[in-house]
């Protein structure tokens, strides 16, 4: 039942988006950005690009982190014979391979059936297929992360919508970063959070040159780099200040 009704709700807010898009773009159809015109069927794709990343990369790490750290759970997960990032990216993978078949590929296919979905090549297939990849790796990390905050302040729960939020800003979930004003594009560009919504719909779309797309997935490489170094850092501090809560 709660499957059915998340693909209500993702296609009724899909619904609300592509309204919203129709009556700004009014009846010229199209706006004019730093890269060209935007038309309403490419602001329909981005948004249905949008919501199929959505289902495949959310997560409720730090809302696990915190509760592990609450209970004391946490302290039976470090000593499995499993590295405790590890653990929580396999749970997330098999939650998220559920919802890939019971929420994303209904998804797509009524997206199919009632809107007009461009097809791409398969050479373009697997870069996206790759940025999205990294796209997940990228958004796990950046929530873990703050997660791992807990071995400070104990209760982080606050942080998860928070983060929600910001990333749904500045990553282009929402509104492409094509549409920013120039300090905020600037803002977006030092951040990690493009690279998991506006680079990977950049991509599918084909508004980036190949070079440019090697590039993009060059720079999430990199960032994951970043977030693994930060993450261990913040790993080896917290363990030695982890006070547990609970039994």
């Amino acid at each position: 039942m709660n499957t059915y009704l998340s693909i209500f709700q993702r296609i009724i807010t899909l619904f609300i988006q592509i309204s919203i898009w129709k009556a700004l773009l009014g009846n010229a159809g199209h706006i004019n950005t730093n890269i060209g015109r935007i038309t309403i069927k490419e602001m329909i794709i981005y948004t249905l690009i949008s919501t199929c990343i959505s289902i495949f990369i959310s997560n409720n790490v730090i809302l696990r982190i915190d509760n592990k750290i609450k209970t004391g759970e946490i302290a039976i997960d470090l000593i499995k014979p499993i590295n405790f990032k590890m653990l929580l990216f396999c749970e997330l993978i098999g939650k998220n391979i559920y919802k890939i078949i019971f929420q994303l590929v209904p998804l797509i296919l009524i997206i199919a059936l009632i809107g007009d979905m461009p097809l791409i090549s398969w050479k373009l297939s697997i870069l996206f297929i790759v940025c999205c990849i990294n796209s997940l790796i990228i958004n796990f990390m950046i929530y873990y992360i703050l997660g791992l905050t807990g071995f400070w302040y104990l209760s982080v729960w606050h942080l998860d919508r928070f983060m929600y939020d910001l990333i749904r800003l500045f990553s282009g979930a929402f509104i492409p970063l094509w549409f920013f004003p120039d300090f905020l594009n600037q803002i977006a560009k030092y951040l990690p959070f493009r690279l998991i919504y506006f680079t990977p719909i950049s991509i599918y779309m084909n508004k980036v040159s190949s070079y440019e797309t090697v590039n993009l997935i060059f720079q999430q490489t990199l960032w994951i780099l970043i977030l693994v170094i930060i993450e261990k850092f913040l790993w080896h501090k917290g363990i030695k200040k982890l006070v547990l809560q609970g039994g």
